[in-house]
Formats: structure tokens, C-alpha cells, sequence
């Protein structure tokens, strides 16, 4: 099951989520991302209260795809913010942790 996505278009350049599960989650988060290749990004999970319940600076991306885990979470909807850090681009996706 996928998500919707939002997208932020910047100068042009456009990245977007193109998988994310599963979803609901339990304690891994998959993403696949769409768009130029990346080898890092920084990404925030942010709660319904709008709290950064979670972040990372420099997690390591492979064939643009990358997990984050999310088992600390606390069941609710939540808001995955991930940015490309070259280029401050962004992409947001919600997602529901069981």
C-alpha cells in the first residue's frame, strides 16, 4: 500500500517519493525516491502536533532507496519530510504507524 505524495517543486529540479511502505508501518519505513540520483539526504518525521518526533542528517541512500526505522513511534499519522541536501529540495509523504 502507498501513501500519498505531496510535491515541492524548486528552480526546475523536481524529486519525488516514489514508494513508501509498508503502510501502515510497525517498525521499518521503506522509501524509494524518484528523480536525479542521490547518495545522502536528511529526512524529519513529524507528528500530527506538528513535533519533530524524529531526524537525520547524511543517511546514506543506495539506487535511491533507503529505510528508516520507525519502531520508537507511537501509533498515529506522521509526516516524512526528506531533503536533499545539495539542493534544499523537498519531499513530504504521510505515512500511519500501527
Amino acid at each position: 500500500m502507498y501513501s500519498v505524495t505531496r510535491l515541492v517543486k524548486r528552480e526546475g529540479k523536481l524529486l519525488t517519493i516514489a514508494g513508501l511502505w509498508p503502510n501502515p508501518a510497525v517498525d521499518v519505513l521503506n522509501i524509494i525516491i524518484s528523480g536525479k540520483k542521490l547518495s545522502k539526504v536528511e529526512y524529519s518525521l513529524v507528528n500530527t502536533a506538528g513535533l519533530i518526533v524524529g531526524e537525520k542528517y547524511g543517511q546514506p541512500v543506495a539506487n535511491n532507496q533507503f529505510s528508516v526505522n520507525v519502531s520508537r513511534l507511537r501509533p498515529g499519522l506522521y509526516l516524512l519530510v526528506i531533503t536533499d541536501p545539495a539542493t534544499g529540495e523537498k519531499m513530504v509523504s504521510r505515512f500511519i504507524m500501527q
